[in-house]
């Protein structure tokens, strides 16, 4: 049984195989096998005849599959469709082959021994690929490791530069992209350093900002409030906050305190100018007298 090789980039709705063409067989068929980019619940294999538009169709199990008995000459047309769980078509990939009708004469066909097939080719130039893509990261990994600093050095003009490597045991490389004067930058804290090949010392200048000034911060009115809020007014120099509060529940009624210390005697009054008790009663023995003569007149 024959055997062929598709692998399906449904990424790029393509299918590389070595299956581009059959001799027409009515007693032989043929084994396909499959290698697919992504995952899938389920495979479906379409097969579309060249005549009458007979359709085959084909679960693809275990990345196999047996084609049927190709019994008509032409061009064959099948598309590879996966599915999700829920039965949902993912994504697909069409392609097609031609079987013809006369058999080869085997007597015009010269065997070689530096024949590959497309897979083989592909699986050479993948690890190619992935040894080229290794190498790059080991020698990447160790120019990261080897670097203790990187200057770009750029020239006033910006078509030229200069990239200068200081490696941990402090040798230091240069490679000049093109030539002409570059321009060479170097930081120390907030000072920035400048100077030319042709300089023997850089030239700092800082850019440090001045020290702003310290705010006088003054607390203006506290109110009370539904919502709290801030608000600022003031200057830059001499702000002054507002604040709203919210105002709190009533608290519960605290205890009642220790009775407070007696207090002094207080001064003896005056009394020389008030009546004492004798005189009272003399005057109101008179208001009595004189009373009772009224009653006695008016009865």
């Amino acid at each position: 049984m024959n055997e062929y090789y598709l692998i399906v980039n449904f990424k790029k709705k393509k299918i590389i195989t070595d299956l581009e063409e059959l001799v027409q067989n009515d007693y032989e068929a043929y084994k396909l096998k499959f290698e697919f980019d992504k995952e899938f619940e389920r495979a479906l294999f379409k097969l579309k005849y060249p005549t009458d538009n007979k359709i085959w169709v084909q679960e693809i199990n275990n990345n196999e599959l047996i084609l049927p008995v190709l019994e008509s000459p032409g061009i064959y047309k099948y598309e590879i469709s996966i599915y999700s769980e829920n039965g949902r078509l993912t994504d697909y990939a069409i392609k097609d082959f031609n079987v013809r009708s006369e058999l080869v004469n085997t007597d015009d066909v010269v065997e070689t021994d530096d024949r590959v097939p497309i897979l083989d080719n592909l699986i050479n130039e993948t690890n190619q690929l992935v040894r080229e893509t290794t190498e790059l990261k080991e020698d990447v990994t160790e120019a990261i490791e080897e670097t203790n600093n990187l200057d770009i050095n750029v020239n006033k003009t910006g078509k030229e530069a200069t990239i200068k490597l200081t490696k941990k045991d402090n040798t230091v490389k240069t490679e000049t992209l093109s030539d002409g004067t570059s321009l060479m930058f170097h930081w120390d804290g907030t000072k920035l350093g400048i100077k030319t090949d042709e300089d023997e010392e850089y030239t700092y200048v800082d850019l440090l900002g001045r020290t702003g000034s310290t705010p006088n911060i003054q607390i203006g009115t506290v109110t009370s409030g539904n919502t709290p809020s801030v608000t600022r007014t003031g200057t830059n120099e001499n702000p002054v906050f507002n604040f709203v509060l919210e105002k709190g529940e009533t608290g519960a009624t605290g205890a009642t305190g220790e009775p407070g210390p007696k207090g002094d005697p207080g001064e003896t009054p005056d009394m020389s100018n008030y009546y004492n008790k004798t005189e009272i009663d003399s005057i109101v023995g008179d208001i009595s007298s004189v009373i009772d003569t009224i009653n006695g007149e008016v009865i």
